[in-house]
């Protein structure tokens, strides 16, 4: 294939209605936090997910491309992940859990807290499906 087809081909694949392409399953966390630990440090302690920093200095997200069995399966997984953030962020941080499905729906999502003087994250809110 010659580089001007695989332009085309790339430019049609956006105009394919999205609900038809098949999706990977994946879990999505995004951390509020005013101070943001080093971008390094988070991809050493989370080397199985991929680092994407917005603009805003006070949040960062986290995507891993793997499937969920059950909703327990999920939470085990944020929670593994919330152990780890939770000594590397300030009080007064946030983590929003998300896990978009094959197809591409978010199936369960919640967040979780850190406040006060707790060393770690706690479910804040369960959000409804």
């Amino acid at each position: 294939m010659s580089d001007l087809e695989e332009q085309y081909a790339k430019l049609y694949e956006n105009f394919v209605d999205p609900l038809l392409r098949p999706h990977t399953p994946q879990v999505r966390l995004y951390l509020l936090s005013e101070s943001r630990p080093p971008e390094a440090d988070l991809a050493r302690a989370l080397a199985d997910y991929e680092i994407f920093v917005p603009r805003s200095p006070d949040e960062i997200a986290f995507i891993r491309k793997i499937p969920m069995e059950s909703e327990e399966q999920f939470r085990a997984e944020c929670a593994r992940v919330a152990k780890i953030l939770a000594g590397l962020v300030a009080a007064d941080s946030y983590i929003g859990c998300s896990y978009d499905d094959v197809r591409g729906r978010t199936t369960f999502q919640f967040e979780l807290q850190k406040t006060g003087d707790s060393q770690e994250f706690a479910e804040s809110q369960t959000t409804p499906e």
